[in-house]
């Protein structure tokens, strides 16, 4: 008596599968409001206003992070000025540089 190849699935579980499906949705979802929830709540002005107020003030953990923060995006932006300044005044130097191919620096590797 030959076997079957394939095994149907019954309804029982692809309804289980959908109920799960959509459980999972709905969990998602409650959580994504409570989420807006929570900020919403926290963004109540006054709270805002003193923890930032608290931030700006000298001398806090917050103020020397948000400084050393600060002048670490200044270094880097001067740092990628200076090299792209250096890599562009080496590209017009090369291209006025010498026209004799034998003065190039660029050794050949085969005589013939």
């Amino acid at each position: 008596m030959p076997t079957a190849r394939f095994t149907v699935v019954s309804a029982p579980i692809e309804q289980t599968l959908a109920v799960s499906a959509a459980r999972g949705w709905r969990s998602l979802f409650a959580f994504g409001k409570q989420a807006v929830d929570h900020v919403n709540a926290t963004a109540d002005g006054r709270v805002v206003a003193h923890t930032v107020r608290k931030a700006l003030e000298p001398g806090s953990v917050a103020f020397l992070l948000a400084m050393a923060t600060v002048a670490l995006i200044i270094i880097r932006h001067l740092a990628i000025r200076i090299e792209t300044k250096r890599i562009l005044r080496a590209h017009r130097e090369g291209e006025a540089g010498p026209s004799d191919p034998s003065s190039s620096g660029v050794e050949k590797t085969h005589q013939e």
